[in-house]
C-alpha cells in the first residue's frame, strides 16, 4: 500500500512539472479573459450611457475607453445640438449606425459622447461638403420639402418661378405726407394776401392755382405777390384763367422762371396750355378747355394712359353747370372730366368764387344718374372708372352766393360752401350769413406710410375746418 501511493504521489508530481493545470484553473483563466475583453467590447442597445455601434465602432461611454473602428480626423466636425459634441467620421463611416439613448434626449453621464439632436440615420456629415446623403433609397427623416417660397422682392413674382404678377408696372407714389394746396380767382388784395400766408403756416410743399391770377392784367403786382409771401423759390403750378389770356406770355414767363428754381419739378408741354408735371411723385396735367384751342381731352388721354403715378390730379379753369353751384355755364365740355375719370385722376377747377367738392362720381356728363355720385361722402375713391372734382374758386376775390333755384336738385354734392350756405359732407352747417372766408384746399398724399391713401381739408383763413376727407386709390 505504501508503494502504491507513492508511485502515486510521484506520478503527479512529474505531471505538474510538465506544465499540465488543473480544470478548475482553466475556468479561471477563461473567466479572466471574458472579463478583459468586456471591458474593451461596446454592447448596442439599451443599457445606460450606451451609445456605441453594433459592429464595434463609433463612440462608447466613459472617456478611457478606445473602441476598434474607423479613425476620426482633425478635422471632423461637431454636430450641432448635441450636449458635447459628436464627432463623425469623414471617410464614410458608420454614421448611418449611430443609436440615440433610450430617453431619446441627451441628458447623458460626464465624458460621455452621444447623438442627441445630430443628424439622421442617413446622413453623414463630410467637413467641407455639408450634409451628404449615404443612403439612396432612404428618405431623410426630416419633413418633406413642400416647395418653400423663394425670398425676394415682393413683386419678383410668384415663388414658383412662373411669371410675374399680372398688375402691371410698379406704381409710383409720391413721398410720404406730402402737402399740396389748391386755390384759384385771387385778385391783388388782403384776402389773396392772406389765403398764401395761410398756405405757408400750413407747412405746403407747392401750390396749385387753377386761373385767374390778378383780374387786373398786372403779372408783376402778381408775381411780387407770390415772392412776398410765398418766396421766390416756392413751387407754383397753375391753368390759366380767363381773367389771365390777355398777358397770357408775361405770366407764362412768370412761371417758367419760377420752376427753373424747382429742381423736384419735372415739367413738358407749354406752361399754362398744355403741360404735364411731376413733383415729389405727384403727377399734374394742366390744360385750357374753353380758353385755348382744342384737343385738351386727347392731350390728357396721352399723358394718363400709360402713367405709373398713383396720384394724378387734372386741373384747368373753367367749369360745366352742373359741376359748380353758383350761375356758370356749360364752358369745359365734358370730355375732359371723362377722360380724367377714366384714368382714375382727381379734378380740381376755379372759375366760380366758391368752395365745393362732389362725392365719389362714376358717371361724369349723366345728369340722369346724378353723374354716378355714389358713397360715403367723407371717403372719396380714385379708380379707373372713379374721380371726384372740387372747385377751389377761394383764393381771394369776392366769393359768391349759392344758387339754390338753379341747384337745389343737385345729389352728387359733397360738401359746399359759399357766401351764404354751408354744407359739410351732407349736413348743412350753423354760421352766419356772409361771414364766410377765404381759404385753399389741402390734400396729404402718400400719407401715414400708405402710398394709396390721402388726407384733404379746406382750412379758411379764420381757422374754421371748411371741409374734412378722405381719399383711397384703389
Amino acid at each position: 500500500m505504501w508503494r502504491l501511493s507513492t508511485v502515486f504521489t510521484l506520478a503527479l508530481g512529474l505531471l505538474q512539472a510538465a506544465g499540465c493545470s488543473a480544470p478548475a484553473q482553466d475556468s479561471a483563466a477563461a473567466a479572466e479573459d471574458v472579463a478583459d475583453q468586456q471591458s474593451i467590447t461596446p454592447t448596442f442597445g439599451d443599457s445606460a450611457g450606451s451609445g456605441s455601434n453594433g459592429d464595434g465602432s463609433g463612440a462608447i461611454a466613459g472617456d478611457q475607453a478606445v473602441a476598434p473602428g474607423p479613425s476620426v480626423d482633425a478635422g471632423s466636425e461637431t454636430e450641432p445640438g448635441s450636449d458635447v459634441g459628436v464627432t463623425t467620421p469623414q471617410d464614410g463611416g458608420h454614421g448611418a449606425d449611430v443609436a440615440p439613448d433610450d430617453a431619446g434626449t441627451g441628458d447623458q453621464p460626464d465624458d460621455t459622447w452621444i447623438a442627441d439632436a445630430g443628424p439622421p440615420a442617413d446622413v453623414i456629415t463630410d467637413a467641407g461638403s455639408g450634409v451628404v446623403p449615404t443612403d439612396a433609397g432612404s428618405p431623410d427623416a426630416g419633413p418633406v420639402d413642400a416647395g418653400a417660397p423663394d425670398i425676394g422682392p415682393p413683386d419678383a413674382g410668384p415663388a414658383d418661378g412662373g411669371a410675374a404678377d399680372a398688375g402691371g408696372p410698379a406704381k409710383t407714389s409720391t413721398v410720404a405726407n406730402l402737402k399740396i394746396a389748391f386755390i384759384g380767382d385771387q385778385g391783388l388784395n388782403l384776402a389773396a394776401y392772406a389765403v398764401l400766408d395761410l398756405i405757408v403756416k400750413e407747412k405746403a410743399e407747392a401750390v396749385l392755382i387753377q386761373g385767374d391770377f390778378d383780374y387786373e392784367e398786372k403779372p408783376e403786382l402778381w408775381e411780387s405777390l407770390l415772392d412776398s409771401t410765398l418766396g421766390p423759390k416756392f413751387p407754383v403750378f397753375a391753368s390759366p384763367g380767363n381773367h389771365d389770356m390777355p398777358k397770357l406770355s408775361k405770366y407764362q414767363k412768370i412761371l417758367t422762371e419760377r420752376l427753373k428754381k424747382v429742381p423736384e419739378a419735372k415739367c413738358t408741354g407749354t406752361v399754362l396750355h398744355k403741360q404735364t408735371c411731376t413733383f415729389k411723385g405727384l403727377q399734374m396735367v394742366f390744360t385750357a378747355p374753353g380758353l385755348a384751342g382744342t384737343g385738351h381731352a386727347a392731350y390728357i388721354d396721352k399723358q394718363l394712359k400709360d402713367s405709373t403715378h398713383t396720384w394724378k390730379v387734372c386741373s384747368w379753369h373753367v367749369n360745366m353747370k352742373d359741376m359748380q353751384t353758383g350761375a356758370k355755364g356749360d364752358e369745359a365740355g365734358w370730355p375732359v372730366y371723362q377722360t380724367c375719370q377714366k384714368h382714375g385722376a382727381m379734378i380740381v377747377t376755379g372759375h366760380e368764387h366758391s368752395y365745393e367738392r362732389t362725392k365719389t362720381l362714376t358717371a361724369v356728363g349723366d345728369k340722369s344718374k346724378g353723374h354716378g355720385a355714389t358713397g360715403d361722402p367723407a371717403k372719396m375713391i380714385l379708380a379707373k372708372g372713379k374721380t371726384f372734382v372740387s372747385v377751389t374758386g377761394t383764393g381771394g376775390k369776392e366769393i359768391r352766393k349759392y344758387e339754390k333755384k338753379l341747384h337745389a336738385g343737385d345729389t352728387w354734392w359733397a360738401t359746399i360752401y359759399t357766401s351764404d350756405y354751408w354744407m359739410k359732407n351732407g349736413v348743412d352747417q350753423f354760421f352766419l350769413p356772409y361771414s364766410n372766408t377765404h381759404g385753399p384746399l389741402f390734400v396729404i398724399f402718400n400719407v401715414n406710410g400708405n402710398p394709396n391713401k390721402a388726407k384733404a381739408y379746406f382750412k379758411n383763413t379764420l381757422g374754421t375746418m371748411v371741409d374734412e376727407f378722405d381719399i383711397t386709390v384703389q
